[in-house]
């Protein structure tokens, strides 16, 4: 039987977003959504499933312009 746990990716760590307790040595599958890696950037959906752009550094206009011209 096969049950799914939502969660995020903190510091390297995997932390569930309920308070779930599983047994030591239990095989876990990880399944991360799809995303478009962009280079300095990259556009993934949130938890909401909402498209958000993660970009390694301060977002300027050159940024948004080299993102538009990439996503149309």
């Amino acid at each position: 039987m096969s049950i799914i746990y939502e969660g995020t990716v903190e510091n390297g760590q995997i932390k569930l977003s309920e308070d779930v307790r599983l047994p030591e040595h239990t095989k876990v599958l990880v399944l991360v959504p799809e995303h478009k890696s962009m280079g300095e950037f990259a556009i993934v959906n949130d938890s909401d499933g909402l498209p958000v752009i993660r970009a390694s550094g301060i977002i300027t206009s050159r940024l948004v312009r080299e993102i538009e011209s990439r996503t149309v």
